[in-house]
């Protein structure tokens, strides 16, 4: 069962960049030759190119997704992580890595989606979304590392205190 939600919540990143892409496909004939495609502090544009640049923010977020893809499935794959706990240690900070690199696929599908949105409608970028993917990405490190130490503290590996 945890697997399949596992594969749904990995699926659904790419779904969502997918259907991006397809917009865009859909409304790259109505676009003007040249178009808004990159933000500048203030959300509104800052950088105008012909209108096959649109095509950025799905090329970007693609390979960020393609590069999280690989680390999770290689973290899946870990046998020993090397942090000196269980077995059960090991398989709960493997569930960890692969769960952290889902979570970025989801902050990152949503922000590369958000930025085909503002491409395509050439409208300026919401400065209050871009706050709170920033917040989510930056927050989710720390969090990270807090789980990362709690499972090594509850997991760690006891030494053979027999008295005889």
């Amino acid at each position: 069962m945890k697997k399949k939600i596992f594969m749904v919540l990995s699926v659904l990143p790419w779904l969502l960049l997918g259907a991006a892409l397809v917009w865009f496909l859909f409304s790259y004939s109505s676009l003007p030759e040249r178009i808004g495609v990159h933000f500048g502090p203030d959300g509104d544009f800052d950088v105008i190119a012909e209108k096959v640049f649109g095509f950025y923010p799905f090329a970007a977020g693609t390979i960020l997704m393609i590069l999280f893809s690989v680390v999770g499935h290689f973290a899946g794959k870990i046998k020993n992580t090397g942090a000196k706990i269980t077995s059960e240690g090991d398989k709960v900070l493997r569930s960890l890595i692969r769960g952290f690199v889902c979570f970025l696929c989801w902050v990152w599908s949503v922000f590369f989606t958000r930025w085909t949105y503002s491409v395509i409608t050439q409208t300026p970028n919401n400065l209050v979304f871009l706050q709170i993917i920033s917040a989510a990405f930056f927050f989710s490190i720390p969090a990270f590392i807090a789980a990362f130490i709690f499972i090594r503290i509850k997991y760690r590996k006891r030494k053979n205190t027999d008295i005889s």
